[in-house]
């Protein structure tokens, strides 16, 4: 977990560079640095970094599971394994990675929770997508900035009206 006062200065800095990632990290690094506690939750962010590290390398392979050679491979097919077995060069897909778990590893009691949690996730990606969608649609293009384009209450209007429409959606897709 992130100590608050780092949290409160990610925050200022993610304000002050809304729009450049790379200064906001710049801005936060030597603000956090600065703190007389900085070394003392030095070990805290090195976890949650360590935790993000893990959550990159288990999305890697879900990735190489269904988009690599693995997701064309027939169980059913032989396949002359060449001294390496197929399994051992793709990986079983019990290791899959889902809902902090491996696939084979699930009970079928956890299945409902994990949906509900992988839902909420793409929600939001589903929301983001589809004001993207209407926000181009309703004449933002080329090098125009959404704010020259849209009133503040308009976007609002219908930001709150996708969101409702997407968070439907998504809620009655588990039913």
């Amino acid at each position: 977990m992130i100590p608050p006062d780092i949290r409160r200065l990610a925050e200022t800095a993610a304000e002050t560079h809304k729009n450049d990632i790379r200064a906001a990290t710049t801005a936060l690094a030597e603000a956090a640095r600065a703190l007389p506690e900085f070394a003392s939750v030095v070990d805290v962010l090195l976890d949650d970094l360590f935790g993000r590290l893990i959550d990159e390398v288990r999305h890697a392979y879900n990735r190489k599971q269904a988009t690599g050679p693995a997701a064309h491979y027939d169980p059913g097919r032989r396949v002359p394994a060449g001294g390496t077995t197929v399994l051992s060069i793709f990986g079983s897909i019990y290791d899959y990675k889902i809902g902090g778990r491996t696939l084979g590893d699930l009970m079928g009691d956890e299945l409902p929770v994990v949906a509900a949690a992988e839902r909420a996730i793409a929600s939001g990606h589903t929301f983001r997508a589809e004001l993207c969608d209407w926000l181009y649609a309703n004449g933002c293009r080329g090098t125009t900035r959404v704010r020259e384009v849209f009133t503040e209450r308009r976007l609002r209007l219908n930001f709150n009206r996708i969101r409702r429409e997407v968070m439907g959606e998504m809620s009655q897709a588990g039913d």
